[in-house]
């Protein structure tokens, strides 16, 4: 496991070999086979449903108090947020891995109580990315925040032949009381 400088986060290369050849143990074949033929994974039936294949997903969500940072959240640093009604702002922030060139993230905030318009955002990916962080999120409102419960939402979503298909979702709520 390491970095070698040729990708965009330290990641383990798992690989299964039979004599020589390196086989991908998703199709049971040569890794060098050409996508669309039968395949033979080598997972067991029973062990199958877990080792499917994800091509990009949602890693984490939450709230901050203000521009979310990527190395907190995955430290945990806004595991204890908590808003209060005088706090400055309030964000969502989402990260994903998988991330293709031309997918889009979609992030949304509902506020409760409907006076104030929902925090939406969407960002399309100029590039492939092993790891993206976002996040959308708006300053506290003249009079503070509203009681009731928040909705923080995050999608990847990828086109695919044509059609949009949300390939994963996160959502996060709190309520304030």
């Amino acid at each position: 496991m390491g970095l070698s400088g040729n990708t965009e986060f330290p990641h383990l290369h798992f690989s299964v070999e039979h004599g020589e050849t390196e086989i991908d143990p998703y199709t049971g074949e040569d890794a060098a086979f050409a996508c669309g033929g039968p395949t033979r994974p080598l997972w067991a039936a029973d062990a199958a449903p877990v080792m499917a294949y994800v091509p990009g997903a949602a890693l984490a969500a939450g709230f901050a108090g203000g521009a979310a940072d990527s190395r907190i959240a995955a430290d945990g640093g806004y595991d204890a947020f908590v808003l209060a009604p005088g706090s400055e702002a309030l964000v969502f922030w989402a990260s994903f891995f998988g991330v293709e060139r031309a997918d889009r993230i979609l992030l949304s905030l509902e506020i409760p109580g409907g006076a104030i318009e929902p925090v939406e955002s969407a960002t399309t990916m100029e590039r492939n990315r092993a790891q993206q962080f976002q996040f959308a999120g708006r300053k506290r409102p003249d009079g503070g925040w509203p009681s009731g419960t928040y909705i923080g939402r995050a999608s990847l979503v990828r086109t695919v032949d044509g059609t949009a298909q949300v390939v994963s979702q996160i959502e996060r709520e709190f309520v304030l009381p």
